[in-house]
């Protein structure tokens, strides 16, 4: 059986792979994402809802409202979503353990193979790893300074 150390930074490393995909695809190019982005559910002549892109960008009235046929190759694309907001949604989810368990199982199962809270874990880790988990903040904390200094580490 493993540690509850390890245990929980496996569990501190599939939440951060998680949040970092929800953040690449936050940054996609596509309507929803799109600020000036609208929807327009209609139904076509044999009853089936259809669901029109609309692009409201320079459009002060109802009547200027143009279709989005290429989203790919628009210029006036503006990302809807910051990180701060995709986080904090994460974090939401997190808070509710059906739609957590529903949403990210293996997050629970860690939880679960925990056997305490996360808190807990946290709040009371023992003299050898609480000097490894300062280390391995402070690594990463090197690591993403660095990271944005690539051209000048040349």
């Amino acid at each position: 059986m493993r540690s509850p150390g390890v245990i929980y930074r496996k569990y501190r490393q599939l939440k951060r792979k998680l949040i970092y995909d929800k953040l690449v695809e936050s940054r996609k190019v596509t309507h929803k994402n799109c600020h000036y982005g609208k929807y327009l559910i209609r139904e076509d002549d044999h009853g089936n809802k259809k669901v029109v892109h609309l692009c409201s960008f320079n459009s002060t009235s109802k009547d200027r409202i143009e279709l989005c046929t290429k989203p790919l190759e628009c210029n006036a694309f503006a990302n809807k979503w910051t990180k701060e907001s995709i986080v904090d949604e994460f974090e939401k989810i997190l808070e509710d353990p059906k739609l957590k368990a529903e949403l990210f199982p293996e997050l629970t199962a860690y939880e679960w193979v925990l056997d305490k809270s996360l808190k807990e874990a946290k709040k009371k880790p023992g003299l050898i790893v609480s000097f490894i988990i300062f280390l391995i903040s402070t690594l990463e904390k090197v690591i993403k300074t660095t990271g944005d200094n690539k051209e000048t580490l040349h």
